[in-house]
């Protein structure tokens, strides 16, 4: 799958799952990417991830714990967040930049604008609902990153093993992204 994306990705960037550190150290083949690790629920799990060489950790919310783990270990934390007081409490315990999420049920475009009039100093990462067709008016809207799984990833085309089909959304989802957004 990592291949699949990387194929249709001039850069690569991310690695989600809890697959354990072997799936961290293989993904490290790929001098295109920097590997990170997505749902990272402890200190225990965020140790055994740097450990394995992960660059950076994503987390569904704030854990002051991970926080600080990250922290001494010089590796990006991004946590996730929902509601305004969430988001700044992610941003003040220290987060790298905070995921919004779920984008989408939070009313999408329009309530990243709201969060980033109140909040412009924070780095905003929206998941949860980001597809192609919405992805560049996310980006338009000052998020620093957007995070796609389901489009890029449908679940037919994984168990299938379509990597063929997957680089192709890949390469599609990139070459919808106007040229001042795409990755350099």
């Amino acid at each position: 799958m990592a291949t699949a994306a990387i194929a249709g990705a001039s850069t690569g960037r991310g690695g989600r799952g809890s697959h354990g550190e072997r799936a961290i150290a293989a993904l490290q083949r790929f001098a295109e990417c920097e590997v990170g690790v997505g749902t990272v629920l402890a200190v225990a799990q965020a140790e055994r991830a740097i450990a394995a060489g992960a660059r950076f950790l994503f987390a569904p919310h704030w854990d002051a714990a991970v926080g600080t783990c990250c922290l001494r270990a010089g590796v990006p934390y991004i946590p996730g967040a929902f509601t305004p007081t969430e988001i700044w409490q992610a941003w003040e315990g220290g987060g790298t930049a905070v995921k919004v999420f779920p984008i989408q049920t939070a009313g999408g475009r329009a309530y990243l604008r709201c969060v980033r009039g109140v909040y412009p100093q924070i780095p905003l990462i929206p998941t949860g609902g980001v597809t192609r067709a919405n992805a560049t008016a996310l980006l338009q809207e000052g998020a620093i990153a957007v995070g796609v799984a389901g489009d890029l990833f449908p679940a037919a085309a994984v168990q299938a093993q379509n990597w063929a089909a997957i680089a192709e959304r890949c390469r599609t989802f990139l070459a919808s992204l106007p040229a001042a957004l795409e990755p350099g």
